[in-house]
């Protein structure tokens, strides 16, 4: 969409949806650090992750997906560094975590389980800093959807799914996008 969304532009987006597949998986990796001591299992899971099948599905399409998944583990990460109750950290995290929820819908629930999270995790002495930190993209998306029309996601959503065969839409896409 950023850069015009035309056919001639479809390698660019397909290099960047890589791009952040191959930063996702760096971006486990890390947070595993914070997880576990050993460099092996670090490896090893990351690069199970890496294998997934809906990994390669996934790659084959031009969605949002990967850049969700990226910042969504960048939330991670950041949250496992705040541990050590550094503000920086957890400023982050929140700025991270509102820009997961302005990527993708779903990004709403992250933002609340980071809340909590902090909630639980004992909270810097700074948290109406961090409350402020998180309530600036929460206000942003909703000024987002108050610009649009009240049905226009309903409407999509169950056209898009209603008269779906999920075994042809998949055997479209690998043979489309194999084929190339």
């Amino acid at each position: 969409a950023l850069l015009g969304a035309s056919y001639e532009t479809v390698g660019v987006a397909r290099l960047a949806t890589a791009s952040c597949l191959a930063l996702s998986v760096w971006a486990y990796f890390y947070w595993l650090k914070f997880e576990t001591e050993h460099w092996l299992h670090r490896l090893v899971l990351a690069a199970l992750f890496a294998l997934l099948p809906a990994t390669f599905l996934y790659a084959l399409e031009l969605w949002s997906e990967h850049l969700y998944l990226l910042i969504s583990l960048l939330v991670l990460a950041t949250a496992a560094r705040a541990r050590q109750d550094e503000l920086r950290w957890w400023l982050m995290a929140a700025a991270l975590v509102g820009l997961a929820a302005l990527t993708r819908t779903v990004g709403v629930a992250l933002v609340a389980a980071l809340a909590i999270y902090v909630f639980i995790n004992k909270p810097p002495r700074r948290w109406l800093i961090i409350a402020v930190a998180f309530a600036v993209p929460l206000i942003l998306f909703l000024l987002g959807l108050l610009d649009r029309k009240s049905d226009d996601y309903a409407e999509q959503l169950s056209a898009g799914y209603s008269k779906v065969d999920l075994f042809a839409s998949l055997q479209f896409v690998l043979s489309t996008n194999l084929s190339a």
